[in-house]
């Protein structure tokens, strides 16, 4: 039948075709008027946000430029109280600016506090003091002053910073501040006032806006907006007004005028609404047309359709197999849709139970009026699950052996054989046990896997295939679910112990802070001591099977419900309940079974554990957080002895923070020049006659001032610093020596400590012989103070690689004699010129008989073995008259001088004889 108008020449037609148009448009009409208006709202309130974002770049960018010529003013003004009388009024701004090559300041002056006390621009002077008694008269706490001009140019805009008594003033010059502001036409340009609605900067044509909030301004095509710069913080003024206009433009949709996109949706929605009345009003007159709409949906892949048509006639007939070819098409659709949505249901990995729900509703659907179930086995083969169901809740249940093996045996659907027995696993009243019971295994190379069961009328032919695609389906589907626990089970557990992995631990650790919520939980970060030693001497595989008996040993002291996770090396995790009691108990026990003796293979093993500890939420709420502090007390708990537990503290926090400030300044200390150097006299016994000087180094930072060498240099050694911070201080050692040499101060020789780091480089020897080349200075100038751990070890190699700065003629000296690691049998083959006593001897001569008898056999050790002796950490006469008792040759310490600027050095040399003198 073709379409046509034809048909509405019918009364009941034309009564349906006009009733659903009118039914339409009217809705459309009314809610197309409505969206039109908020469309027009939404598109003018999109660009007015436009320009509120236009004005507030406009603003930061004034505002950087503002704290530049405050930065350079004041800069000029740290320069000095002399540099005033040349002001150079070509203040440039920084090189990468956007503005660069444009003066800053129109002019600078310099006021003092008499009134008339003025350098530079006498004007500027004036007008800034009358700003500054408009403004109240209180110039400290306001920098930031300006002019309105009457002719409508730009504000004159002054800058003032006090350096000490004066007052530093500069006119920004116009080109700087606003810079491509002033570039704008009547219709599109930005216009600055302060708050009072003074105008500071408007281009022709331009008109402030009302406020200072960014509200929309005009309403009658064009457009503006205003921002707020905030300027009281950094300059104490009130607040500037910038206001952004845009020239009058039409409201687009998707390129096209407002107004013509709404008529021409109109004239389709009309159009489209014709169409489908014709259509619906033509389908309510003949069977024909129900038929042909019947089979353009089925077409569309529309299953579910059914024709309804009188019966008693052909086209009843008609629609009756239209109907049934229809109800197998849906559902042979049904299963396929089925059998997809658990394909991606697999591939997405998604939990079992929802994808279980959906075969029990499809078989369900196969037999609205039959009673069906499912029962999956579990993994290990000796339990079955009944998926829950309309008839019956989900249970565990044993299934017969008998009904297993029948099950196991036939290769074909099983009949009502063992229905009895399989209806009472359904829950099957005994009344129904009669009925026809289908079961049809879902098997697997491993057996079978699941039962899909069925109680009632036979089924018919498609019925029984699709039960038998089904089953196979969710065979497929369970093996692919076991394959992905096991992968998952992988993913998140430690292959070695069992124990959870790092994954799976943040897993656990992300799920309790979920869960807790204020009751929290305690983790215990465990660091095991000496496993390292114990994997590189006696093997991997003795490392591997120490793990696993330590993992084992967690599981058995950890309470049930713990968690004990392996996040990597040897290291463990266990996170307990909240009860703080409990687990500083259970951490205890850990470092005390840990410390005993451990049996494998035959061998003793000994190691030991550091425990951190942390309580959520009382230190943490975040997982990264709670890691990094736990992690911190553990470290704690090494430093103080290793072996036991430790809670975080604070203050660890603030350690790992000042370390972390420390690790990234230190490099750039060594860059910018930040360090310094000085020096403490050493002086020969007897006298007070300088015999060397010890070169000290210091950090001197901008913000945080002096920085003590015990907190940087042990950090240096650390992160691999020192090396450069060793080479900084012996070339400038050598520097201020030939400094002094110059000036005529005779210094005999500076003393600079090496550390292992330098000396292992290939070309030490070379680089110092370089330096002092360099600088003019002979090797005997020079001492190099070593410690005596650097010659544990492979000592040969040291004394190498010192020979031939010894032959040279530079001196080395031996640091800290008698707290290392040197042997009495190789101390007379090591290339040393001076053996310096540590100051923990010193200390305690004349009080402890021990710390006089150690003294005293070192210095006739070095005097036998033809060595210079030197005594460090000299405070009292006391000491100085034992040390000279003993034979000692040379001093060092507070008695004599604190370690000195290179610039006091001097001045203590000229007071040293004179108090050798007196004395």
């Amino acid at each position: 039948m073709q379409l046509g108008p034809g048909f509405l020449r019918s009364r009941i037609g034309r009564r349906v075709f006009w009733t659903l148009l009118w039914a339409a448009l009217l809705p459309l009409a009314v809610f197309g008027g409505l969206g039109y208006g908020v469309l027009a709202e939404r598109l003018l309130g999109s660009r007015v946000q436009q320009l509120q974002e236009a004005a507030k770049y406009a603003g930061l960018g004034v505002h950087d430029r503002l704290l530049s010529a405050q930065s350079a003013l004041a800069a000029l003004a740290a320069a000095g109280p002399d540099t005033g009388r040349n002001v150079s009024l070509a203040v440039e701004p920084s090189t990468g600016a956007p503005l660069a090559g444009r003066k800053m300041f129109r002019a600078v002056s310099v006021i003092g506090r008499e009134e008339g006390a003025v350098t530079g621009a006498a004007g500027l002077a004036t007008l800034w003091r009358e700003l500054s008694r408009a403004a109240g008269g209180r110039p400290g706490a306001q920098r930031l002053w300006w002019q309105a001009a009457d002719d409508g140019r730009e504000a004159r805009v002054v800058l003032a910073v006090r350096a000490g008594e004066r007052w530093w003033v500069g006119e920004l010059a116009a080109e700087y501040l606003w810079g491509d502001l002033r570039d704008a036409d009547a219709e599109v340009g930005t216009c600055v006032t302060d708050a009072h609605g003074q105008r500071l900067m408007c281009p022709a044509g331009t008109t402030a806006g009302r406020d200072a909030r960014g509200d929309r301004v005009r309403r009658d095509g064009a457009s503006a907006a205003s921002w707020s710069l905030f300027t009281r913080a950094d300059f104490g003024t009130v607040d500037w007004v910038f206001t952004r206009h845009a020239a009058d433009a039409r409201l687009l949709v998707g390129g096209l005028p407002l107004e013509q996109a709404a008529w021409k949706g109109a004239l389709f929605s009309l159009l489209l609404l014709a169409g489908l009345s014709l259509l619906l009003a033509r389908r309510t007159l003949v069977p024909l047309e129900r038929l042909m709409e019947g089979a353009r949906r089925l077409a569309r892949r529309d299953w579910s359709c059914r024709v309804r048509v009188p019966e008693g006639d052909e086209f009843g007939q008609l629609a009756g197999a239209f109907n049934d070819m229809a109800a197998r098409i849906e559902r042979q659709m049904q299963a396929l849709k089925l059998q997809s949505d658990i394909d991606r249901e697999i591939l997405a990995g998604v939990e079992l139970a929802p994808v279980l729900g959906q075969v029990m509703a499809r078989l369900q659907a196969l037999a609205p009026q039959a009673r069906v179930g499912l029962l999956v086995r579990s993994p290990a083969g000796d339990r079955w699950t009944r998926v829950a169901s309309a008839h019956a809740a989900a249970a565990t249940l044993e299934l017969d052996a008998q009904l297993l093996q029948c099950i196991e045996a036939e290769d074909r659907p099983l009949s009502a054989a063992h229905g009895r027995l399989a209806a009472r696993l359904l829950g099957l009243p005994d009344e129904r046990l009669g009925e026809c019971v289908q079961l049809v295994p879902a098997r697997t190379a491993e057996g079978t896997r699941a039962l899909l069961m069925r109680v009632g009328a036979s089924p018919d032919e498609d019925h029984e295939r699709e039960l038998l695609e089904l089953a196979d389906r969710v065979a497929v589907m369970l093996v692919a679910f076991e394959r992905e626990r096991r992968l998952q089970e992988r993913a998140v557990r430690d292959s070695l112990t069992g124990l959870l992995n790092r994954a799976g631990l943040l897993e656990a650790i992300d799920q309790r802070l979920a869960q807790a919520g204020d009751a929290g939980f305690v983790l215990a970060f465990i660091d095991l001591d000496g496993f390292k030693t114990v994997n590189d001497s006696r093997g991997h595989s003795v490392g591997d099977a120490l793990l696993c008996e330590v993992a084992g040993l967690l599981r058995t002291l950890a309470p049930a419900e713990a968690l004990v996770a392996r996040p990597g090396g040897d290291e463990f995790v266990l996170l307990l309940a909240p009860d703080c009691l409990e687990a500083d108990r259970l951490a205890q026990t850990v470092c005390q079974r840990l410390a005993e003796p451990i049996v494998l293979e035959g061998q003793m093993l000994r190691i030991g554990a550091s425990i951190g500890l942390v309580c959520s939420p009382d230190h943490g709420r975040e997982r990264v957080e709670l890691m990094r502090r736990a992690d911190l007390a553990m470290y704690a708990a090494k430093g103080a002895g290793r072996g036991r537990h430790m809670w975080f503290e604070p203050v660890q926090d603030e350690r790992a923070a000042e370390r972390a400030w420390l690790q990234s300044e230190l490099p750039r200390a060594i860059e910018r020049d930040e360090l310094l150097l000085h020096f403490q006299p050493r002086v020969v016994a007897g006298g007070r006659r300088l015999a060397a000087l010890e070169a000290l180094v210091r950090w001197q930072h901008p913000q945080r001032g002096l920085i003590p060498p015990l907190q940087f240099i042990p950090l240096a050694e650390e992160i691999g610093q020192i090396e450069a911070l060793g080479h900084w201080v012996l070339e400038a050692a050598c520097r201020q020596q030939r400094r002094w040499r110059d000036a005529g101060l005779r210094v005999p020789r500076v003393a600079v400590n090496v550390s292992a780091l330098q000396l292992a480089a290939p070309d030490f020897a070379d680089r110092v012989l370089r330096v002092l080349r360099r600088h003019g200075l002979a090797p005997a100038d020079l001492e190099l103070e070593l410690t005596e751990s650097l010659f544990v070890g492979d000592a040969e190699d040291v004394c190498s690689r010192l020979q031939p700065l010894r032959d040279a003629g530079v001196l080395v000296a031996l640091d800290d004699f008698g707290t290392g690691f040197s042997s009495l049998s190789s101390l007379h083959r090591l290339p040393v010129d001076v053996l310096k006593i540590d100051r923990s001897f010193v200390v305690d001569l004349g009080r402890r008989e021990s710390a006089d008898a150690v003294t005293r056999s070192i210095v006739v050790l070095a005097q036998a073995l033809g060595k210079h002796v030197v005594a460090e950490g000299v405070e009292t006469q006391a000491q100085i008259e034992h040390l000279s008792a003993l034979g000692c040759e040379e001093m060092q310490g507070y008695f004599f001088a604190r370690p000195l600027p290179a610039a006091q050095v001097a001045d203590w040399l000229q007071a040293a004889p004179a108090e050798a003198a007196e004395s």
